[in-house]
């Protein structure tokens, strides 16, 4: 009969094993941060390749003042600043704005504004009047002014129900832009390459 092995580390083997633990968990950490790191260097390089002459020399995205905010930022939407990581977004420490989103071109500005009004009409914000007075609220805007443009832009009822249809998202974007921006920005080709990458 063969004899069993009890393997009972003492107080010495318990902190060589935690030690070996420790050491195989920071070095996993750090190679993980090192990929990150490298990976985020090559998108930078991308966008540079791809992007760069938007950027000034300091790397923060170029803007044409003369143009309506939404314009020049590819943000017809006028949408805030956030930690979304919207597609074809430029990246915080590039955004020279400082307030609002800045997109690399028109099409994914255009792409988050309808995925932001999509996801408030999925969630119950489903006439105009309750969709633009979250969107547009009075402390910053004259919402009843704005809800009377879009009515009169798109043909429905202040508090008809709306829906995700693109024929009426179209409508709508084209006439929020318009009136975000007090002219058109948006083109038909804008709109339907933003809506290819919904």
């Amino acid at each position: 009969m063969k004899n069993k092995i009890n393997f009972k580390p003492n107080l010495t083997g318990w902190l060589v094993i935690l030690t070996v633990i420790g050491v195989i968990i920071y070095l996993t950490i750090k190679n993980g941060k090192s990929i990150i790191n490298t990976a985020t260097k090559i998108k930078n390089v991308d966008i540079n390749h791809a992007y760069g002459y938007l950027l000034d020399k300091l790397g923060l995205f170029k803007v044409d003042k003369s143009k309506p905010k939404g314009e020049r930022n590819n943000n017809p939407g006028n949408l805030i600043l956030t930690s979304i990581n919207w597609k074809g977004k430029v990246e915080p420490e590039r955004n020279s704005d400082g307030h609002f989103e800045q997109f690399y071109e028109m099409k994914y500005g255009v792409r988050a504004m309808l995925k932001d009004i999509m996801n408030d009409i999925k969630k119950g914000k489903d006439t105009l009047t309750k969709l633009i007075s979250e969107y547009a609220p009075s402390h910053e805007n004259n919402t009843s002014g704005y809800i009377s443009t879009i009515v009169k832009a798109t043909g429905k009822g202040a508090n008809d129900k709306i829906t995700t249809d693109k024929s009426f998202l179209k409508k709508l974007v084209l006439a929020m832009t318009f009136v975000e921006n007090g002219k058109h920005v948006v083109s038909n080709q804008d709109f339907e390459a933003a809506w290819s990458l919904v």
